[in-house]
């Protein structure tokens, strides 16, 4: 129970940077979310899809790393999906 509570607050603080960090640059007047997930990847991903409304996901990496990632969650998803890459 104790590791549970612990990956719960690991998951908010992620959310409260993110919201910092990157809500600060979207701006008011879009409409956004920003989601961290626990889980495998590309499961979770399209899942959170399945039960979202979702127009536009923006997925991030460094490198080709995210390539594969990017390439299952696209290929699954009825959703546009835009990749970033650094």
């Amino acid at each position: 129970m104790a590791i549970k509570k612990i990956a719960e607050s690991l998951l908010l603080n992620l959310e409260e940077q993110m919201q910092k960090e990157y809500g600060a640059k979207i701006g008011e007047h879009i409409k956004y979310d920003l989601v961290v997930l626990d889980g495998h990847v590309s499961t979770e991903i399209l899942e959170y899809l399945k039960e979202n409304q979702t127009d536009v996901v923006v997925m991030g990496s460094y490198g080709l790393s995210g390539m594969g990632l990017f390439e299952k969650v696209k290929i699954r998803s009825a959703t546009t999906i835009c990749r970033s890459c650094q």
